[in-house]
């Protein structure tokens, strides 16, 4: 099937059979920029009608690894990343409703790493977590996901909700319940939008630093 660009295509795609989701995806390939389009997308299509996906669900982001996996987010009203290979064909999904690892309430962008590793923002949990391609569950950070504490915390178990108690200049984000944005660099750095600032991290999760963007709370795409 011979290949060409996406984007496009693709956005108009994901409006029209996804109920108007609330974030418009751009879908690229760090490997190729490009997806086999009618053969990948009816894939896609095949398993969202089988599981009326479409129905009762708001997407909210899609990102594309390198080797051309698709991971599509769920948002409001679901609560699950689903990975489906180059071809369209469905691989797997993970996440249920809820605050512990590995669980999400409302998340809100996604974004794979040089690794493949999946890094999910968790709006309404006020963190970000970390997974590898396959799902499993590696850190999770945000204000006080480990021990409730009133501080930046780097959970790998028995987590928690994080909190908005923090703010700019207090060593890391404190979340959003719904405009957090997320990049990831050929490093493996995280780049995390919140409230109008850019909070840095290293891929094991450590905070780095911050700015303020000057841009009010317009940091959910980054």
């Amino acid at each position: 099937m011979k290949k060409r660009l996406l984007t496009s295509i693709c956005l108009f795609f994901v409006a029209v059979s996804f109920a108007l989701p609330t974030h418009a995806a751009t879908f690229t390939s760090a490997q190729s920029g490009v997806w086999t389009d009618t053969q990948t997308w009816n894939g896609i299509q095949a398993y969202i009608s089988g599981n009326k996906f479409s129905r009762y669900e708001s997407p909210r982001d899609v990102a594309v690894a390198a080797n051309g996996d698709v991971y599509i987010l769920g948002g409001y009203g679901n609560d699950i990343v689903y990975q489906f290979n180059s071809v369209g064909g469905f691989i797997r999904q993970w996440g249920t409703p809820g605050s512990a690892e590995g669980q999400f309430s409302a998340p809100s962008r996604i974004a794979i790493d040089p690794s493949g590793n999946v890094w999910v923002t968790d709006g309404n949990n006020y963190r970000v977590q970390k997974f590898t391609a396959s799902g499993t569950f590696i850190f999770a950070i945000g204000w006080g996901v480990a021990t409730g504490a009133n501080a930046q915390e780097i959970c790998t178990s028995s987590c928690r909700a994080g909190s908005n108690h923090g703010s700019v200049g207090t060593g890391g984000f404190s979340g959003s319940t719904s405009t957090f944005g997320i990049t990831v660099d050929h490093l493996g750095n995280a780049y995390i939008g919140s409230f109008g600032s850019v909070y840095k991290y290293d891929n094991t999760g450590h905070y780095i630093t911050e700015w303020n963007t000057q841009f009010g709370n317009e940091t959910a795409d980054l």
